[in-house]
Protein backbone atom coordinates (compact mmCIF):
# COMPACT_ATOMS: atom_id res chain seq x y z
CA UNK A 1 0.00 0.00 0.00
CA UNK A 2 1.16 3.44 -0.89
CA UNK A 3 -0.35 6.76 0.19
CA UNK A 4 -3.34 4.96 1.68
CA UNK A 5 -4.26 3.33 -1.64
CA UNK A 6 -5.21 -0.34 -1.58
CA UNK A 7 -2.81 -2.60 -3.44
CA UNK A 8 -3.93 -3.86 -6.83
CA UNK A 9 -5.81 -7.12 -6.90
CA UNK A 10 -4.83 -9.83 -9.34
CA UNK A 11 -7.30 -12.40 -10.64
CA UNK A 12 -6.68 -15.13 -13.20
CA UNK A 13 -9.17 -16.91 -15.41
CA UNK A 14 -8.22 -20.05 -17.29
CA UNK A 15 -9.55 -19.91 -20.84
CA UNK A 16 -10.17 -23.54 -21.72
CA UNK A 17 -11.62 -22.73 -25.15
CA UNK A 18 -9.37 -20.28 -27.02
CA UNK A 19 -12.04 -19.86 -29.69
CA UNK A 20 -13.99 -17.76 -27.16
CA UNK A 21 -11.30 -15.08 -26.95
CA UNK A 22 -12.28 -13.16 -30.10
CA UNK A 23 -15.89 -13.09 -28.85
CA UNK A 24 -14.81 -11.92 -25.39
CA UNK A 25 -12.56 -9.19 -26.77
CA UNK A 26 -15.04 -8.07 -29.44
CA UNK A 27 -14.28 -6.57 -32.82
CA UNK A 28 -11.21 -4.31 -32.52
CA UNK A 29 -11.14 -5.20 -28.79
CA UNK A 30 -14.32 -3.14 -28.35
CA UNK A 31 -15.72 -5.19 -25.44
CA UNK A 32 -12.46 -5.20 -23.51
CA UNK A 33 -12.22 -1.43 -24.02
CA UNK A 34 -15.74 -1.04 -22.60
CA UNK A 35 -14.77 -3.10 -19.58
CA UNK A 36 -11.53 -1.19 -19.02
CA UNK A 37 -13.38 2.14 -19.38
CA UNK A 38 -15.92 1.06 -16.76
CA UNK A 39 -13.53 -0.40 -14.18
CA UNK A 40 -10.07 0.28 -12.82
CA UNK A 41 -8.38 -2.84 -14.13
CA UNK A 42 -6.13 -4.06 -16.93
CA UNK A 43 -6.54 -7.34 -18.78
CA UNK A 44 -3.81 -9.37 -20.42
CA UNK A 45 -4.00 -12.78 -22.05
CA UNK A 46 -1.01 -15.04 -21.44
CA UNK A 47 -1.36 -18.37 -23.17
CA UNK A 48 -4.55 -19.98 -21.90
CA UNK A 49 -4.93 -17.56 -19.01
CA UNK A 50 -6.47 -14.11 -18.69
CA UNK A 51 -4.81 -11.99 -16.01
CA UNK A 52 -6.81 -9.13 -14.50
CA UNK A 53 -4.98 -6.60 -12.38
CA UNK A 54 -6.39 -3.54 -10.67
CA UNK A 55 -8.64 -2.22 -7.96
CA UNK A 56 -11.75 -3.63 -9.65
CA UNK A 57 -10.26 -7.01 -10.58
CA UNK A 58 -13.05 -8.90 -8.79
CA UNK A 59 -15.79 -7.10 -10.73
CA UNK A 60 -13.96 -7.55 -14.03
CA UNK A 61 -13.50 -11.25 -13.29
CA UNK A 62 -17.27 -11.52 -12.78
CA UNK A 63 -17.93 -9.70 -16.07
CA UNK A 64 -15.59 -12.00 -18.00
CA UNK A 65 -17.02 -15.13 -16.37
CA UNK A 66 -20.57 -13.98 -17.23
CA UNK A 67 -19.49 -13.41 -20.84
CA UNK A 68 -17.89 -16.87 -21.00
CA UNK A 69 -21.02 -18.45 -19.53
CA UNK A 70 -23.22 -16.83 -22.18
CA UNK A 71 -20.87 -17.85 -24.98
CA UNK A 72 -20.61 -21.44 -23.73
CA UNK A 73 -24.39 -21.79 -23.73
CA UNK A 74 -24.47 -20.67 -27.36
CA UNK A 75 -25.37 -16.99 -27.07
CA UNK A 76 -23.65 -14.31 -29.12
CA UNK A 77 -22.46 -11.13 -27.45
CA UNK A 78 -23.28 -7.63 -28.61
CA UNK A 79 -22.49 -4.21 -27.17
CA UNK A 80 -25.82 -3.91 -25.38
CA UNK A 81 -25.38 -7.28 -23.70
CA UNK A 82 -21.83 -6.45 -22.63
CA UNK A 83 -22.96 -3.11 -21.21
CA UNK A 84 -25.74 -4.89 -19.27
CA UNK A 85 -23.20 -7.36 -17.85
CA UNK A 86 -20.94 -4.46 -16.87
CA UNK A 87 -23.84 -2.59 -15.21
CA UNK A 88 -24.90 -5.69 -13.29
CA UNK A 89 -21.40 -6.25 -11.93
CA UNK A 90 -20.72 -2.59 -11.18
CA UNK A 91 -23.59 -2.41 -8.70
Amino acid sequence: MRNGEPSALIRKIEITDASLLPEIFGEYDSYIKLIQKSFEADLVVRGDEMVIKGRDADAVESVIRDMIWLLERGDRLDELQVNNIIDTNAA
